[in-house]
């Protein structure tokens, strides 16, 4: 099998000589090396993609099975998730700005929050939103803070580190409830769990002392309410 290929390739390498020179004298060992390397390049080139074809085949893959595996639901979407990663985005991060964004531009945007603490960059997704006000900050930035006001201070100091507020002291008793409501379900999924059992001990106590008729006992950390007719306790 070999050697009937070799002789169909010399046959023609003789072919391509003639049809050089135009001539029909015998070619030389020479002429017919430079011809064979030709014909072998040409047909390395029609096998093998250049390295730019290799790198478009490389990358439709890559936007294919994203596509596949559901991680996102159009083929733009799919492309941005490459596009992040290219630029050294982990995997998760991309997914998520892809179902998030719909250019690269407000991917990166979305990828690179300031936190107004500490200034360094974070995604979206773990930045924290004050309620009362447009300031935000990293998730780290915010445990610290949220923790450090629970333990050492009076949860009426729960308020954006930033503006102070809502000003809780002069605040309309039931929009004051409402905040600390809506505090405490962001607080849940940030602070350790000792932390937010604290918190809702203070905001427990915060509500009964606010109530004319509570008292604490003098013998023990208990209270009660008392029958605001009965003068003796």
């Amino acid at each position: 099998f070999f050697e009937a290929q070799e002789e169909v390739e010399d046959e023609d390498v003789e072919e391509r000589i003639s049809a050089v020179s135009g001539d029909e004298q015998e070619p030389s060992g020479q002429e017919k090396l430079v011809v064979k390397e030709l014909i072998v390049d040409n047909a390395e080139k029609k096998e093998s993609p250049t390295l730019e074809q290799q790198n478009l085949i490389d990358y439709e893959r890559q936007v294919r099975r994203y596509l596949a595996e559901g991680l996102v639901s159009t083929y733009d979407q799919a492309e941005l998730v490459v596009k992040l990663m290219e630029l050294e985005f982990d995997k998760e991060l991309s997914v998520s700005a892809a179902n998030e964004c719909s250019s690269l531009q407000s991917a990166l945007t979305y990828l690179q929050q300031e936190c107004q603490l500490c200034t360094g960059k974070y995604p979206m997704n773990q930045m924290v939103s004050m309620l009362e006000c447009e300031h935000r900050c990293c998730r780290d930035c915010a445990l610290h803070y949220f923790t450090l006001q629970i333990t050492e201070r009076n949860i009426a100091d729960c308020v954006c580190p930033f503006c102070k507020l809502p000003e809780l002291q002069t605040t309309d008793p039931d929009r004051a409830l409402d905040y600390f409501s809506n505090l405490d379900i962001m607080l849940k999924g940030l602070l350790e769990e000792t932390v937010h059992e604290l918190f809702q001990r203070k905001l427990r106590d915060r509500t009964l002392m606010q109530d004319p008729n509570f008292k604490w006992c003098v013998k023990c950390s208990s209270g009660f309410i008392a029958n605001p007719r009965q003068k003796r306790l």
